[in-house]
């Protein structure tokens, strides 16, 4: 049995837990130390388990709790090579913090093999990642992506679950408060994927095997969880899939968490 716990989901602080076998890894810790620990806490889970962090990026919702997490989580960090020379020049580390190139090969960490693949972001070395798990289950993940292309769709396709974001709502960024660079930006193909590119995104998805989704870093400003789910929904029940038959869609919460039992397909 495999477990996913989203413990932060948004603009302003992302971390995950996933689990299996006897192997517990995080994706990003980009909201408090406290928050993460509580939060697995809260769930029953595990956090002695937990044999690395994988790191998506070098932003600061992805990482602000590197420093003070790994004074009590004695584990290493794996990302790509320009994001762990990111952290080393701007990131205050315990000595003993080991830290991993994300080999694009792949890897294990205990019972988990992740195969890393670069998602189109803003960022000096941005990974999404495919994770092995040992019941045999794949869990995709991929957020801040500013466009849905090829190299994130290999990464994905197939999995049986897969988390996933949905970052704005089109009009709510129209009428929203940023300045139009901003805007600009997240609209760009480095930039976020909208609730509409999304929903494209997990169709193609549920075409190739994908059933179990998570979507994930909802913006604080540009976007309404209802609105992520709607998408979704509205565009595989137009194409002919079936709501808890075909897919199950959940939306990560921005804080307090929300956990997921996975299997394979």
């Amino acid at each position: 049995m495999s477990r996913i716990c989203t413990l932060a989901s948004s603009s302003s602080g992302n971390s995950t837990y996933i689990s299996g076998g006897s192997t517990a890894l995080l994706i990003d810790a980009g909201t408090s130390c406290r928050n993460i620990l509580q939060t697995i806490k809260n769930f029953e889970l595990d956090a002695e388990q937990i044999k690395g962090i994988l790191i998506t990026h070098e932003h600061v919702d992805h990482v602000k709790a590197l420093s003070v997490l790994l004074k009590k989580l004695n584990i290493p960090i794996y990302a790509s090579k320009q994001v762990l020379e990111y952290i080393e020049d701007n990131i205050t580390l315990p000595a003993n913090t080991v830290l991993n190139e994300a080999d694009e090969n792949g890897f294990d960490v205990g019972e988990i093999h992740i195969t890393p693949f670069c998602t189109p972001h803003d960022s000096v070395g941005s990974l999404g990642f495919r994770l092995g798990m040992p019941d045999n289950s794949e869990i995709g993940y991929a957020t801040d992506i500013g466009e849905f292309n090829q190299t994130v769709f290999n990464g994905l396709k197939g999995c049986g679950t897969v988390v996933i974001e949905s970052n704005y709502d089109d009009s709510l960024l129209d009428f929203g408060p940023y300045p139009y660079i901003v805007k600009k930006r997240i609209r760009s193909s480095l930039g976020h994927l909208s609730n509409q590119g999304c929903a494209d995104a997990v169709h193609k998805l549920v075409q190739h095997g994908s059933k179990n989704f998570i979507l994930a870093h909802l913006s604080c400003q540009n976007n309404l969880p209802l609105l992520a789910k709607q998408s979704c929904i509205s565009k595989l029940s137009e194409n002919g899939f079936v709501q808890d038959k075909d897919f199950t869609l959940d939306v990560a919460p921005k804080t307090g968490g929300k956990l997921l039992v996975c299997s394979s397909l």
